[in-house]
């Protein structure tokens, strides 16, 4: 089977979608199937993948929509994604962050409303945060994909509130942590100070770093002893730094960016803080309860379905700094049990690998290609563009 993938990730070198993605291509990929993976010049997957996988899946630039009537002509005769009707994909994967991407990429909506082969979209997040500009023309688009899937049940919710309709046909494939450990992490060889580390795209709205900052800047914060780790890039780097200043716990606070190798943040710290705001099932999340340390988060997405209240970590059951504040102070109460959380989490990271996610999409890819073959008269060439 040929497999085509649309990856929306635009302006970041790396996303958690495309993380997810590369796992589904290289199983694919040792079953023998054949992928194309169209994504912007940003991205920087080449270097991610499997040096056994290097021939079996290609990477097919392509340039960012620009309104201007030349480009729109193009566009319409000479598509970005002609690769897939040159190469006969049988299926092609709308990998996005949020059901609404395909609206911020105009020539993605084009291609979905004029393509013949059969589209599966991947949600790999949403929030009952995001207004729906034109519920019209999202269900028109929902209307032309062959599937519907998500990584996690609480997206779907959100999105039939927001559409007042019914999604119940829709796949929900839960992420897995990108690597196994046999046994957690060893438990850092110091407990105080309490090291927390978020691990997030520095967004400091969305991924709750503001929030955190604010907790953790009050009073009864201030009289403990805990230093937070900051990982991850984005455009709020200087902005977290600044707002750590203006609270006045700056020197607690440490920015470390982007790193490839998770496992080494896991050793030196004892818990992971994700207040985000929207979320399916985060990876980095996972990755910490691999590693064998507990979580106070969001009750967002499905992170509820793993994090629950005593033990593996503590929920916050809203967004604002009221519901964080009690659940990290809850968190703290129980420090005496942070271990013995961690080695549970590990255990619930472990479950989930084993259900094997990419082996689900799989299924669901091979199921959407078999059903357009039977529809569709062998005659009937796909559309050009």
């Amino acid at each position: 089977m040929k497999i085509g993938i649309i990856s929306v990730t635009k302006s970041l070198p790396w996303a958690a979608p495309d993380e997810v993605m590369l796992h589904f291509g290289a199983h694919a990929a040792d079953q023998e199937h054949e992928i194309y993976y169209s994504a912007h010049p940003a991205l920087e997957i080449e270097p991610r993948l499997p040096a056994r996988h290097r021939n079996s899946i290609s990477v097919v630039r392509r340039h960012a929509f620009r309104p201007a009537r030349v480009h729109q002509f193009w566009q319409k005769h000479c598509s970005s994604f002609r690769v897939f009707e040159r190469k006969a994909v049988d299926v092609i994967v709308v990998s996005a962050g949020s059901i609404l991407d395909a609206f911020h990429q105009p020539e993605i909506l084009l291609y979905a409303q004029r393509t013949k082969l059969p589209l599966v979209y991947f949600c790999h997040g949403h929030s009952a945060f995001y207004e729906i500009p034109d519920r019209n023309a999202l269900r028109d688009l929902l209307g032309r994909m062959a599937a519907l899937v998500f990584a996690a049940d609480g997206n779907r919710k959100d999105l039939e509130s927001q559409l007042a309709m019914d999604l119940g046909g829709a796949h929900v494939i839960r992420n897995a942590c990108p690597f196994f450990l046999e046994q957690p992490l060893p438990w850092p060889a110091a407990d105080s100070p309490a090291r927390f580390a978020i691990v997030a795209r520095l967004d400091a709205f969305w991924k709750g770093h503001e929030t955190l900052l604010r907790v953790l800047s009050t009073p009864i914060w201030k009289s403990r002893d805990w230093l937070l780790d900051c990982r991850g890039e984005g455009k709020d780097r200087r902005y977290i730094g600044e707002l750590a200043a203006y609270l006045g716990i700056a020197d607690r606070v440490r920015i470390g960016g982007h790193t490839d190798d998770i496992k080494d943040v896991w050793r030196n710290n004892h818990a992971l803080m994700l207040p985000t705001k929207a979320e399916s099932l985060s990876l980095a999340l996972l990755e910490a309860m691999m590693c064998g340390r507990p979580v106070v988060c969001s009750d967002v997405g499905d992170l509820g379905v793993v994090v629950k209240d005593g033990e593996t970590g503590f929920l916050a059951k809203g967004s604002g700094g009221n519901d964080l504040a009690a659940a990290m102070e809850k968190f703290w109460q129980a420090r005496a049990g942070w271990r013995e959380m961690g080695l549970r989490a590990h255990r619930i990271s472990c479950v989930l690998v084993e259900e094997n996610p990419a082996a689900k999409l799989l299924d669901v890819l091979t199921a959407v290609a078999g059903s357009f073959r039977d529809r569709v008269p062998a005659k009937n060439d796909a559309r050009r563009f």
